[in-house]
This record gives structure tokens, C-alpha cells and sequence, in this order.
């Protein structure tokens, strides 16, 4: 429901507590105070009674809503029931006919004010008088949904990730991948070009300005000591969509230089990669070993075996009665 950052800063911090650091978020810097921590409820189902605040001449009257919503809290102390006093009330369409069963939802759903007091209440409990821009409603809630299993709930959770974490774990991922290589941009070409470049266009006009020659085979940038020029740079940011007709500057020539090299610096991370991680290695070593072995049943069994149709019919005529049960019975047996 929040961004990574301030989610596990909260998460982190006691209740009363002020998390020690400031929080970075696209939005800004963050001072985080827990105020209350609750268990998690992931779906309430809820029925509600909702008075408006038009009176029968449809026009504003508070007064009246809330004199309609004391008749109908005396009639539930009373004895009737909450569905039928919410097919004969409640201003809600939707819920009307089904005695005001909202079925069930999930936090964030509706209303604020409505969303708060549904989810501070146990099954079978009934709100107080809760006020949005709808009108008055009281809530009972029926019935809490517990937590689904990890199998359940393994797309859903899986998507969660890739809309709210993924892109900044992939990037904070490539860009502790560039320090690992040591990845060092030459920003002084980088301001020369966009000096000299200002109106040229990366994807249309660099193959053929004058100056190319002059700048074609210096460095744009390193990964471990190795220099990938500024003719590589450009024909890969050719291959790119998001650098389509934009003009040199120091920032889209920066910006290329990262896309390229993440490309580079995965592929040299995956060729160290077993030998960092065990669990990827022992992988490895399977695949290599049932390649070998594949190998081995395909030079030692399978290519041995004549496939000649005339030859397989004559071996089935001589081995049939090799592969024949012999007389068996068939019995039961009461002890």
C-alpha cells in the first residue's frame, strides 16, 4: 500500500517509536513515528445500514438523517434484525435487496472512515454511528477471511512484487553489479560531446557529422579496465526506443552508458555466479552431469540400435517367448 522504503522503515520501528534515520522515497524525506501496530485482517465481509442526508423533499438536512438513524439503532436494540431493518432503511442500493451484505473486501476498499471502523471490528460486532460523505451508516461485520496458504497466494503475491518492489531491487541490483566491475563513465567526453552536439540527433545524425572521427574511438566508458568506445555506445543506444530522436546531452549520453553496461556487467556477474553461490553451483553441476549422461545413453544405447524395420521384426520373432508369463493362477482366500 506504500512505497518500499517507508514500508519497511515502519515495519522496523517499535510502536511509540521514531525510526532513527531519514527516509528517501521518490516523494521526498520522511521522519516516521509507529504510532499503533495491529494484526493484519486481509479480507472483512460486512453488512451496513445507510442513511443519507436528503430529507423526502430531497434536500440537505442532517437533522433528519440522523433522527432516521436513531430510529433505526432503538429498533436493533429492540430485537429486530439488522437485515431486515436494512431492506426497510438503508439508502444503499446495492446492498438493499441482500440486507445490506457488502460481501467481502479488502483494506483501502472503501470510504476511509468506513474502511477504518470496518476493520477495528470482530464478527458479530456492531459499529457506532460512522460518518461519510455518503451519509450515516452502522456496520456489522459477519465474518473475517484468514490468511490464504503461501500456495494460494503465490500469483498474487508474485505480482505484488513485480508492480511494488521489482524495479528497485532490479535496479539497485544492476547498479551494485556496475560497482562490483568497477564501472567508470568518462564524463569529460560526455561534455565535450554535448558542447559540440547539442542539436544532433543520437539515432539519426551521429554517422554522419564531421566531428565523429575526432571522438569515435575514445573511451565512453570502463568495465574492469576494459574501454568500450563511443561508436559501441551509440550503435547501442541505436537499438533502443527511448533514445529515438533525442539530441546529445550529457544526461541521455549517461544514460546509454548505464543501459549498455548493465547488459555487459550480467553477463561477467553470471560467469562468477557459481562460484559465489553454492546452491547455483550444485545446479549447474546437474545439468552438466545429466548432459553426460544424456550423451552417454545416446552414443552406448541408442545409436547402437538398428532401426531397420525388417531386422526389428525378425529379433521380436526370436525373443518373444523370453518375455511370456508363465502359468499363473488367480485365487482368494479366506483364513
Amino acid at each position: 500500500m506504500i512505497v518500499p522504503e517507508f514500508e519497511d522503515a515502519a515495519y522496523l520501528t517499535p510502536v511509540g517509536q521514531v525510526y532513527p534515520e531519514v527516509v528517501t522515497s521518490r516523494f521526498g524525506y520522511h521522519l516516521i513515528k509507529v504510532t499503533e501496530s495491529n494484526d493484519r485482517v486481509p479480507q472483512v465481509r460486512a453488512s451496513h445500514i445507510l442513511i443519507g442526508y436528503l430529507n423526502p423533499e430531497g434536500n440537505p438536512d442532517t437533522a433528519f438523517a440522523v433522527a432516521k438513524m436513531d430510529s433505526v439503532l432503538m429498533k436493533l436494540k429492540n430485537g429486530e434484525t439488522f437485515s431486515a431493518l436494512a431492506q426497510q432503511y438503508s439508502e444503499d442500493p446495492g446492498s438493499k435487496q441482500s440486507g445490506g451484505d457488502l460481501g467481502f473486501f479488502e483494506r483501502r476498499m472503501m470510504v476511509p472512515e468506513f474502511d477504518a471502523a470496518a476493520f477495528k471490528l470482530k464478527p458479530g460486532e456492531l459499529s457506532p454511528v460512522v460518518k461519510t460523505a455518503y451519509g450515516l451508516h452502522i456496520i456489522l461485520v459477519t465474518e473475517h477471511k484468514t490468511y490464504p496458504s503461501f500456495d494460494e497466494d503465490k500469483e498474487n503475491l508474485k505480482k505484488m512484487y513485480r508492480q511494488i518492489r521489482y524495479n528497485n531491487e532490479y535496479a539497485e541490483l544492476l547498479k551494485t553489479t556496475r560497482e562490483r566491475y568497477n564501472y567508470l563513465e568518462n564524463e569529460q567526453l560526455f561534455a565535450q560531446l554535448e558542447a559540440v552536439g547539442d542539436t544532433v540527433d543520437i539515432t539519426k545524425d551521429y554517422f554522419v557529422v564531421d566531428w565523429r572521427n575526432e571522438f569515435k574511438d575514445s573511451t565512453a566508458f570502463t568495465i574492469e579496465n576494459v574501454s568500450f568506445s563511443l561508436d559501441s555506445l551509440i550503435a547501442n543506444m541505436n537499438k533502443r526506443y527511448e533514445f529515438l530522436n533525442k539530441d546529445f546531452t550529457f544526461a541521455m549520453l549517461s544514460e546509454g552508458a548505464v543501459k549498455y553496461a548493465n547488459d555487459r556487467v550480467l553477463e561477467i556477474d553470471a560467469k562468477y555466479l557459481p562460484k559465489r553461490n553454492e546452491d547455483f553451483a550444485r545446479l549447474m553441476e546437474d545439468y552438466r552431469n545429466g548432459i553426460y549422461v544424456f550423451k552417454l545413453q545416446e552414443l552406448e544405447v541408442w545409436n547402437k540400435i538398428k532401426s531397420d524395420s525388417t531386422y526389428l521384426v525378425d529379433y521380436y520373432n526370436e525373443h518373444k517367448n523370453n518375455y511370456l508369463w508363465p502359468d499363473r493362477v488367480e485365487f482368494g482366500e479366506i483364513l
